[in-house]
């Protein structure tokens, strides 16, 4: 039933996030990219018409990730039966998805969706099968965590798998995306911040008297994984 279902939104506020992570080499942009993404998330949790609980910075206790996560799951089942967790770096959740994760745990089954690099966009649980120790234990903020997921969710219950998606967390990603991404909203925003800023750069060389070559978008450092 829908009133046994709970969203968790585990993400740190944009303004929080942005000190963690560089979506473009123009600070001013990959901020707002950040913002875009977050907002993506958010209003498509919204729009499911479950309830749901965001998790900032705030809110979140614990020494690890994976107690900062148990604890936020723990706290939620108090009133829910399952839970359905969600981060800020999936530019392609839908509300299908959260849907059809839903729609699994209502059949008893658990539901996870994982990224190209290794992580995780969705994981959906039921409190009748949680087990918080081994949870908190797994290779949170690995690129072992979603074979460590499965496993996990195989030894006590039937797993549905969720399309492949990717994960936004650097420079490169980006770009990755931009180029063989469906045509969303979230991803004509993102085009449209990275063309003006290629723009304003490209005006600002024309009046130039010297060549400028400090300007490499998208150039950052090698993609590493990170959850949520």
């Amino acid at each position: 039933m829908k009133e046994d279902i709970c969203i968790i939104y585990f993400s740190r506020r944009p303004e929080e996030e942005q000190a963690f992570k560089k979506l473009y080499e123009s600070k001013n942009v990959s901020n707002l990219l950040i913002k875009a993404m977050y907002e993506h998330g958010l209003e498509t949790i919204k729009r499911t018409g479950y309830d749901y609980i965001c998790y900032h910075e705030d809110r979140q206790s614990g020494n690890t990730f994976g107690e900062r996560i148990a604890n936020a799951i723990d706290e939620t089942f108090l009133t829910y039966q399952n839970v359905i967790i969600i981060g800020n770096d999936c530019p392609n959740l839908n509300i299908k998805d959260i849907h059809f994760a839903a729609s699994s745990l209502s059949s008893e089954q658990f539901c996870l969706g994982l990224t190209n690099k290794g992580g995780t966009y969705l994981i959906g649980l039921s409190k009748a099968k949680w087990n918080r120790k081994k949870f908190i234990h797994l290779p949170w903020n690995t690129t072992k965590i979603a074979g460590a997921l499965m496993d996990y969710l195989a030894g006590i219950g039937h797993i549905i798998l969720l399309d492949r998606k990717k994960e936004l967390n650097h420079i490169e990603d980006v770009e990755l995306y931009l180029s063989s991404a469906p045509k969303t909203a979230l991803w004509l925003t993102m085009t449209m911040l990275s063309k003006n800023k290629q723009k304003r750069i490209s005006n600002s060389q024309s009046y130039s008297k010297e060549p400028i070559h400090q300007f490499y978008l998208f150039r950052g450092p090698p993609a590493s994984y990170s959850v949520f």
